[in-house]
């Protein structure tokens, strides 16, 4: 459900990686941040449910117990 994205601000939930060194600023992030980057996501107007569903098994897929 969530698409992979080079820009957001769409009516559809969008992820992108922020490597580091791409975005001004880095020095404020934490540490980890800067060293590994992060995800930003931004929210559209799926139903709340699906898009958790989505997060849980992404998660659960890349981080397997």
């Amino acid at each position: 459900m969530i698409t992979s994205a080079v820009s957001l601000g769409h009516d559809e939930t969008l992820i992108v990686h922020v490597a580091p060194g791409t975005r001004g600023g880095d020095e404020h992030y934490p540490e980890p941040f800067q060293r590994y980057g992060h995800l930003r996501l931004a929210v559209g107007l799926e139903e709340p449910d699906d898009l958790i569903a989505d997060i849980r098994t992404a998660l659960d897929t890349a981080l397997p117990a």
